[in-house]
């Protein structure tokens, strides 16, 4: 069961630093570095992005 939970868990964290990131993204702003790191995305790498 606590597997499970820790699972599912990470899954919404994962979904959540996705739509944070992409909000930022959209609004031209650069988003969060720890969503960053969730989405497993380089921040020096994504600033180099014109947004």
């Amino acid at each position: 069961m606590h597997r499970a939970l820790h699972s599912l868990t990470s899954v919404l964290s994962t979904i959540r630093a996705a739509i944070a990131v992409a909000s930022a993204t959209e609004a031209h702003r650069h988003p969060a570095a720890a969503d960053l790191r969730r989405l497993g995305i380089d921040e020096a790498r994504f600033a180099k992005i014109h947004l």
